[in-house]
């Protein structure tokens, strides 16, 4: 008797996008249809729609994100196809999608059928589908402006290389490249360049569960392209970074590079990978925290001989491709008539220059192995 019945949910949107703090979000609709194919007379008695959790283990009783919606009126079907339409409100204070080996938040929405029986809790048919939950920043709110402004930040290591990154923006795409330039200046000489590269990296904040409370972090690259430097190939694009110079380039007998006794330019991109698999969306509140920055790396070989590993990090912030999508105004031409929206009094400054170069001053760290811990996370609230 199961296999006359198929049971399919079909969901008008795969994701539920929330807008803001979790404390300021309105609920969004969770909405699609139900589809029954039957080749045999069957009569239904319910049919249950819930949004519930998923969990990593086994053995552990799911409960519901959302109130359920359920059909109780009793259904005569015959062969053939039938649907119903559903939608489900989902609070704004709702957790984000989390899939990474130090936590799991899912959700899926569940399809429940029952028929004509004596057991009736018995499920007939059911149906699962996974939903990913996206928090995004409201679209006027001032970070929104701030983070979409392109990155340039520059830092010295211990007065012997200026170091500068250099990106379009600060919102960062999941299966979208990052397009990024260095710049490597020397302040003395002697030095010398083996290699080069960038990467993505991502850091993970949880509440570890032990009698004194600590917090757990964990970093890893979730992105990476690098390549080594030499005179013989600066003009090619090695990895997919090309290394730029004014000059040519002078060759390091013995340990290989280059002489860095001028400016080099490094042009390159990272390629960021899927999410929820490949990379996390940031999360800024709750007990669960995810940031992300990109490095400009250089392995640098100095006057001593000794090699070292430096790095300039800059914040950025890993968010659906819906989170630069602006307020669209109505047309004038599919205007009733003339409305006054703004007066040049009201107009407020959505970006103030005093606290750009704040702003910039927190975002930038240079040296052996600086994190970015410390850094503030993203500001959802809106003007």
């Amino acid at each position: 008797m199961l296999s006359s019945q198929t049971l399919q949910i079909r969901l008008d949107r795969p994701d539920v996008v929330l807008y803001g703090l979790p404390h300021e979000a309105h609920n969004q609709v969770l909405s699609g249809r139900v589809v029954l194919t039957t080749r045999s007379q069957q009569r239904v008695r319910s049919l249950t729609i819930t949004l519930r959790s998923l969990k990593e283990k086994l053995f552990q009783t799911a409960y519901a994100a959302a109130p359920s919606i359920e059909l109780t009126h009793t259904v005569d079907t015959s062969q053939g196809t039938y649907s119903w339409p559903f939608a489900i409100s989902i609070p704004g204070s709702l957790n984000e999608s989390v899939f990474t080996p130090h936590a799991f938040i899912g959700y899926e929405v569940v399809a429940e059928m029952r028929t004509h029986s004596a057991i009736q809790l018995l499920p007939f048919v059911s149906k699962c589908v996974p939903v990913h939950v996206k928090r995004i920043p409201l679209p006027d709110s001032p970070w929104m402006a701030a983070a979409a402004e392109g990155l340039n930040v520059s830092a010295g290591w211990r007065n012997k290389i200026e170091l500068t990154g250099i990106t379009r923006s600060r919102i960062v795409h999941d299966q979208d490249l990052v397009r990024v330039r260095g710049v490597l200046r020397p302040l003395v000489k002697g030095l010398r360049v083996l290699s080069v590269g960038f990467q993505l990296r991502e850091y993970v904040e949880v509440p570890f569960d032990d009698l004194f409370g600590a917090v757990s972090h964990g970093c890893q690259v979730v992105a990476q392209s690098t390549r080594a430097v030499d005179a013989c190939n600066t003009v090619k694009v090695v990895d997919g970074i090309k290394v730029n110079t004014r000059f040519s380039p002078t060759a390091a007998s013995r340990t290989g590079g280059i002489m860095l006794d001028q400016e080099i330019s490094v042009s390159g991109a990272v390629f960021a990978p899927k999410a929820f698999t490949g990379v996390q969306y940031d999360i800024c509140e709750g007990p669960l925290r995810i940031s992300h920055d990109i490095v400009f790396m250089a392995s640098i070989i100095d006057e001593n001989m000794t090699v070292h590993n430096i790095r300039l990090s800059s914040v950025v912030y890993v968010m659906p491709k819906g989170a630069t999508t602006g307020c669209e105004l109505p047309r004038y031409e599919d205007s009733a008539m003339d409305t006054l929206i703004c007066t040049a009094g009201d107009q407020k400054d959505f970006v103030d220059s005093s606290d750009s170069a704040v702003r910039v001053a927190r975002f930038s760290t240079c040296g052996n192995g600086l994190t970015i811990i410390d850094i503030p996370p993203p500001v959802y609230t809106s003007t």
